[in-house]
């Protein structure tokens, strides 16, 4: 704890140029940033006392890390890219009003957009089983697009409903990712055991639909260091190999090392 106090000048120097930079492109939304960049200032030190508290797969640390960078994302990078897109469309659009109409949309329309991203980041949704939160995450999705067509038929035609889709349109992207990464996990085990009886572990819970094998839930989660182990029943020892993210592939695993030597559990 004491190494991250030390940081803390760093770190606000780190925040204050960029913020300075915002606030000299987009100034209405200086006022309106100010609270939020005291809140990720603050969350970032007690999200870090949380995970030395509790660790790392506490559910209120991932909490704590999707709110920081919800916060980050409007104070910082939304702000700067609208600024930028206002300075690229001055030579197209004439009037400053109709590039504030724009930018003011694509705004609303990329924080909805990036949301469902720093929810993935922060693995909040890790501890639920993957044939609950994938169609879960879907209906989700579904109902922001139907809220906001019933908004727009009653006549609300504020930037800010905007949001809503671009929620939608995320989650949809992130979903499609993860089921791709899904299906690369799923297919590296059946290829690396073959016809040998295998099963893949995810902490303490054994993973048998693919839905289970995503980035959004097959990560580690308190009791094992590995993302995943893939337990092949060989004989006469099981072998046991840890999945990477970083490398998308199983890595033999030290017996040392090992979480568990059989799929009997299962």
């Amino acid at each position: 704890m004491r190494e991250t106090y030390d940081l803390l000048p760093w770190f606000l120097i780190c925040l204050l140029l960029p913020y300075c930079l915002m606030w000299l492109v987009v100034p209405r939304k200086w006022l309106l940033s100010l609270p939020l960049l005291i809140y990720a200032i603050a969350m970032v030190f007690i999200a870090d006392d949380v995970r030395v508290r509790y660790g790392g797969s506490d559910p209120f640390y991932s909490f704590l890390q999707v709110s920081i960078g919800i916060a980050i994302t409007f104070v910082i990078l939304l702000p700067l890219v609208e600024g930028m897109l206002r300075l690229c469309l001055i030579p197209f659009v004439k009037t400053s009003e109709a590039r504030s109409r724009i930018t003011e949309a694509v705004y609303w329309f990329a924080a909805g957009l990036i949301i469902p991203f720093t929810i993935l980041e922060a693995r909040l949704f890790s501890r639920y089983p993957g044939t609950i939160l994938m169609p879960a995450l879907i209906a989700a999705a579904v109902l922001m697009v139907a809220i906001f067509i019933i908004l727009r038929r009653r006549g609300a035609r504020r930037n800010p409903s905007l949001l809503l889709p671009g929620y939608s349109l995320g989650t949809s992207i992130m979903l499609a990712i993860s089921m791709f990464y899904g299906a690369q996990v799923s297919s590296a085990a059946g290829t690396l055991a073959q016809d040998t009886p295998y099963c893949v572990r995810s902490n303490s819970t054994f993973v048998i639909s693919m839905l289970d094998m995503t980035p959004l839930t097959l990560i580690s989660r308190g009791i094992s260091e590995y993302h995943a182990e893939l337990i092949v029943e060989t004989k006469p020892k099981a072998m046991a190999y840890n999945w990477s993210w970083r490398n998308l592939t199983f890595t033999p695993i030290p017996p040392d090392h090992m979480h568990s030597d059989s799929c009997s559990e299962s």
